[in-house]
């Protein structure tokens, strides 16, 4: 059994310090595969939202004034006095 662990370990680091074709790291990619995909949930969402206030303004416009108090406030006024200066 710490065979196999070791094993998976070793082959581990060799896939991970190993030349990929075309030059680029696998988190590279990811990395550019997550930014493209939060990138279109962001265009998604706000899509979905500009389409739910064209259908109905005046919830719409209720939720933007709860959000605006809400935001209003400081979120965590008691932690201002216990940073060390």
């Amino acid at each position: 059994m710490f065979f196999l662990v070791k094993s998976v370990c070793w082959l581990g680091l060799v896939f991970y310090f190993m030349s990929w074709p075309g030059g680029e790291r696998p988190e590279h990619l990811a990395r550019q595969a997550a930014g493209e995909m939060a990138s279109r949930v962001q265009t998604a969402a706000v899509d979905t939202a500009v389409s739910h206030c064209k259908s109905d303004p005046a919830a719409c416009l209720a939720l933007a004034s709860n959000a605006t108090r809400s935001s209003a406030s400081p979120a965590r006024p008691a932690l201002r006095g216990t940073m060390a200066e």
